[in-house]
């Protein structure tokens, strides 16, 4: 792989439970600002939690894991 993993395995499901809130939120808001932003957001963190790597944490300094 191009990167190593820098979330541990609770880090990765509560990612994904936070994903599944986001998206409710961004479905009850509808085609607005607020709920096209819930949108968003939610997509990254789905995304950082499917793939093990988030890159805000590696710039906070966060290294990777085994």
């Amino acid at each position: 792989m191009l990167y190593r993993k820098n979330l541990p395995t609770w880090e990765r499901f509560a990612r994904i439970f936070g994903a599944i809130v986001l998206t409710t939120c961004a479905f009850h808001y509808g085609r607005n600002a607020v709920g096209i932003t819930f949108g968003v957001a939610a997509i990254g963190t789905v995304l950082t939690g499917l793939v093990g790597y988030c890159p805000f944490c590696r710039i906070g300094g966060r290294k990777g894991i085994a």
